[in-house]
């Protein structure tokens, strides 16, 4: 019961911000050292078996839900869930120090093994997995939790139309025909990460948006340009800026009509210019 509930603190906690300090999880997102920092302190204090340390990770009337359904309410009920980790199975504490490397490994594979249509991973199960435990460890891995599919809908590239790691040695394009942009009853963004980060650029641009001054071409299409340097002045607005090295594109779309739901409907590849 007691490696139970440990690990799932512990798996839970390295991935979950609002385990953070507040002071913490008040910072941008973009604010990678200080979130590292105190998931390093975290670690830190689990490692040393420190319980009342690893307790202050949550608010004073923060709670916890072990994997037993067990509900540990306050940060005196959490410190007493680690006040016997020094005394636990050497088998065991060996296999929780595994885990921390293993975990994350997991979750990445998650993310390579989901199906994807034109280099997108959409999941249809989002949010309501069941055993589809692939696809809920992939969620878990580019950003724990997600809204039902009838509010929104993710489609994520790690990788081209040709099934390549989308990379900033490289230059790309999505295309949108006349009247193919993502099916929508609100609104719909393309944004570009590393991981699961902004990266700063000089446009301070995170996303290509619909009420942004996009330039359609002549046949009323659309060209998005992915790249890490500006494809020229007649181009740049609907240029969004790419980090150096493998990224990854996110297009969010916001109470999605049915043909995007049903899958009837295909976002464009990502196609390699040069």
């Amino acid at each position: 019961m007691k490696s139970i509930t440990l690990l799932a603190i512990l798996t839970l906690a390295s991935f979950h911000q609002s385990l953070l300090p507040a002071s913490a999880a008040d910072q941008e997102a973009g604010d990678k050292e200080t979130l590292f920092n105190n998931a390093k302190a975290f670690v830190d204090a689990f490692e040393k078996g420190d319980a009342k340390a690893v307790a202050a990770f949550w608010a004073e009337d923060g709670y916890y839900v072990d994997l037993t359904g067990r509900r540990l309410q306050g940060r005196p009920a959490i410190e007493d869930a680690f006040k016997d980790f020094n005394g636990i199975d050497p088998a065991i504490a060996r296999g929780l120090q595994r885990a921390v490397k293993e975990v994350p490994i997991k979750l990445q594979e998650g993310v390579t093994k989901m199906k994807t249509v034109n280099g997108w991973i959409r999941p249809s199960d989002l949010g309501r997995y069941g055993t589809d435990y692939d696809t809920r460890a992939g969620i878990a891995y580019v950003g724990l939790g997600a809204d039902m599919p009838e509010d929104t809908i993710y489609p994520t590239a790690f990788v081209d139309g040709d099934g390549k790691p989308l990379d900033s040695a490289n230059k790309y394009v999505m295309h949108y025909e006349k009247g193919q942009l993502p099916p929508n009853n609100a609104t719909w963004s393309v944004s570009q990460y590393q991981g699961n980060f902004y990266v700063p650029n000089t446009l301070n641009r995170y996303a290509i948006a619909p009420w942004m001054p996009l330039k359609f071409n002549v046949d009323g299409s659309l060209d998005i340009y992915l790249q890490a340097e500006s494809p020229g002045p007649d181009k740049e607005a609907n240029w969004l800026p790419t980090p150096p090295g493998p990224f990854n594109i996110t297009i969010r779309n916001y109470w999605p009509k049915e043909e995007a739901l049903n899958g009837s409907y295909k976002n464009p590849p990502i196609k390699k210019i040069q």
